[in-house]
């Protein structure tokens, strides 16, 4: 009976809550990963009809993915819900929905606290809010639900606003492709139906801004003993996204919050959501050392080779997207170390003039070479 100790935000109540007010723990029906069954449409039917229940426990009691939306909306209509906590259910990607109403609940103070923990979907990547001041980070959107497709039209607008390209790594129904910031000047717009996945990376300008400025040492640990005290990693996520607007994140700090994450997708996560308010970004090779080669060349996906290149030692594989202005610029940066030094080559080149298509090899003094390392390219490079 005591409340969900996973989750993000609140306290826990100083009285009990009576016994008629909390949801009773029974072994669901409908299958492991499969449909929710009678277990689930029961649970929909509890929460809309029920409003005085403060407390709801169906961990490990079997739901599926397919009763997420149905529970979603039970939820958001369920006004007297303080506690929940969902752990142990196969809840696959469709847990995205109640996630999404779930942080809604906590923003607006109606909920205390949730724990969503071996739901069986990866919840740091899982990013369906849109905050023009803060838009870094992972989102996975449903083109058909008028919410989320205002998410999409809402990352456009900011980034021709910012005359930037912030919107990177994008599929369009499980297919690579490209937005240039030139395209979305000229009026490109998502389809109505389908899935559109991107990483938002809106940097910010530390010209003026101090050392001092960054992270004080309380509030650091602070953050630290959330990260580490939460079981529930899209909660991990989520708090360290809220600390870095409000604070700026020295080289060693975010190196070390880093380590607090175990999974590679999650550290590539974390430091999706550090990288604009890192002030030193220059030296970003420090805060690399703790992600795997394979972390590494996921971010240049992710945020961009620019941002990832170690100018004390630029040795090692890139991808660009030549579409890209900043990538475009991270290729010429390349070539022109390459050129102040006679013992630096490049090796493995492939290309492809579509993100869609399989990098075909490139030799050294091809057209397709001199046009790759001379003119303005565009496509796709990895090497």
């Amino acid at each position: 009976g005591d409340p969900p100790a996973a989750g993000k935000g609140g306290t826990s109540p100083q009285q009990p809550k009576s016994p008629q007010n909390k949801s009773p723990r029974s072994p669901g029906g409908g299958g492991e990963g499969g449909g929710s069954g009678l277990a689930g449409e029961s649970l929909v039917h509890l929460l809309k009809t029920n409003k005085t229940l403060t407390d709801l426990d169906v961990s490990n009691c079997r739901l599926g993915e397919s009763i997420c939306r149905d529970l979603a909306k039970a939820l958001r209509d369920s006004p007297t819900l303080q506690f929940v906590q969902l752990d142990g259910n196969r809840l696959k990607d469709e847990a995205a929905h109640i996630l999404r109403e779930l942080k809604e609940r906590m923003v607006s103070g109606t909920l205390q606290k949730f724990s969503m923990a071996r739901v069986a979907f990866d919840a740091s990547r899982l990013v369906l809010d849109f905050d023009p001041n803060n838009p870094t980070g992972h989102y996975i959107l449903d083109l058909a639900d008028p919410k989320q497709r205002a998410v999409c039209l809402a990352m456009v607008a900011e980034s021709i606003s910012r005359g930037e390209d912030i919107i990177r790594n994008e599929r369009l129904n499980g297919s690579r492709t490209s937005l240039s910031l030139e395209m979305l000047k000229e009026g490109w717009t998502p389809p109505d139906t389908g899935t559109f996945e991107a990483d938002v990376i809106a940097m910010n300008d530390f010209q003026h801004k101090a050392l001092s400025e960054t992270m004080d040492s309380d509030n650091y640990r602070l953050l630290a003993r959330l990260i580490e005290v939460s079981v529930d990693e899209s909660a991990q996520i989520h708090m360290l996204r809220q600390a870095c607007q409000s604070y700026f994140l020295d080289l060693s700090q975010a190196m070390l919050l880093l380590f607090k994450f175990s999974r590679d997708s999650s550290r590539e996560a974390a430091l999706v959501s550090m990288l604009p308010s890192i002030v030193d970004r220059r030296n970003i090779a420090m805060v690399l050392m703790a992600l795997s080669p394979s972390s590494k060349l996921e971010m240049h996906h992710k945020v961009g080779p620019l941002h990832m290149i170690n100018y004390a030692d630029p040795a090692g594989k890139y991808w660009f997207d030549l579409g890209k202005a900043s990538d475009r610029k991270a290729l010429r940066v390349l070539t022109a170390i390459k050129r102040q030094d006679n013992t630096s080559t490049f090796e493995e080149v492939r290309y492809a003039a579509q993100p869609n298509l399989k990098p075909a090899s490139v030799r050294p003094g091809t057209e397709i070479w001199k046009e790759l390392f001379a003119a303005r390219p565009t496509g796709s490079l990895a090497g």
